[in-house]
């Protein structure tokens, strides 16, 4: 309740080679999981309101952005970014101002996408920035990223 999780699937040429895996008797993968017969996922997004709910921090506004993941084989092929602009759509679409994630800030990878993306790093020793942090039990070296979001013209 609240969140718009954002799944990018396969297409059928990726499907294929996931259907021909399989026939040679792969039923984990790469990782060791079991994988779901049909398309494979190749990433997803979760955007939702209860993070800006807690009471424990001063900020209520906008959508909190979590759980981005693309497949390690999936890297590299623009899915990140197309993820990244479907939440910013849905959270327009939800009449939402801006969103908010959390980054590793030695992830040179996720702040470069993130930033690329127009989300700016929030001061880490402005109360409520850090309170939110502290308020999600994130890791220490987690820090705060906002965007904010245009309807287009």
């Amino acid at each position: 309740k609240g969140s718009d999780i954002l799944i990018a699937i396969g297409s059928d040429e990726e499907e294929e080679e996931e259907d021909a895996a399989a026939a040679a008797g792969a039923e984990l993968d790469a990782s060791g999981l079991y994988t779901e017969p049909g398309p494979p996922v190749l990433g997803t997004v979760d955007i939702s309101c209860q993070e800006m709910q807690l009471p424990t921090h001063a900020i209520a506004e906008g959508l909190y952005l979590s759980h981005m993941a693309v497949s390690e084989r999936s890297r590299r092929r623009g899915i990140a970014r197309e993820l990244l602009r479907e939440a910013s759509a849905s959270a327009l679409r939800r009449g939402e101002g801006c969103l908010w994630l959390h980054v590793e800030p030695d992830n040179t990878p996720a702040v470069a996408l993130y930033e690329g993306d127009g989300y700016v790093r929030m001061p880490d020793e402005v109360a409520p920035y850090a309170g939110f942090t502290t308020a999600l039990s994130l890791r220490e070296r987690a820090v705060l990223y906002r965007k904010a979001l245009e309807a287009e013209a």
